[in-house]
C-alpha cells in the first residue's frame, strides 16, 4: 500500500474524496496525506496490535490480522482507482470487505470454540 501511495502521489489532485455516502457519492474531501497515506498507516497499526484473546492460537491471530488488512487493502486499491479517474462501485467493495471480515471472525470463533471444547 505504501508503494501504491508513493506511485500515485504525483498523479492525484491536492484535494481528494475521503468519505463516501451510501449512494457512492463523495461527501467529504481531504488532502493527499489523508487520502493516500492514512489508510496504509491504519492497516499497519491494525496488523501490529494484538486483536485477539491470549487464548487464541498463533495461526488464528495471523488469520484475523490478514482478514482485516487484506479487505482494507482491496478497498484502498478501489479508492486509488477512483483517484485515477476510473469508475468503481465503492459500495460493493465495502460490502464485500465487511462480509469477508465477518466471515473470517466467525470462522476463528467457531474453530477456537471447537478446540477448547475438545482438547
Amino acid at each position: 500500500m505504501y508503494v501504491a501511495s508513493a506511485v500515485s502521489w504525483p498523479h492525484v489532485a491536492d484535494r481528494l474524496p475521503v468519505r463516501w455516502g451510501l449512494s457512492g457519492q463523495a461527501n467529504r474531501y481531504g488532502g493527499r496525506f489523508e487520502g493516500l497515506v492514512l489508510v496504509p498507516l491504519v492497516a499497519t497499526f491494525v496488523y501490529l496490535i494484538n486483536l485477539v484473546p491470549a487464548s487464541a492460537s498463533q495461526p488464528a491471530m495471523i488469520f484475523i490480522r490478514l482478514a482485516i488488512v487484506i479487505p482494507m487493502g482491496a478497498n484502498y486499491a478501489a479508492i486509488l482507482l477512483i483517484y485515477r479517474g476510473y469508475r468503481v462501485n465503492l459500495t460493493n467493495c465495502v460490502f464485500f470487505a465487511l462480509a469477508t471480515m465477518l466471515a473470517a471472525m466467525v470462522a476463528v470463533v467457531y474453530f477456537q470454540s471447537r478446540k477448547t471444547a475438545h482438547p
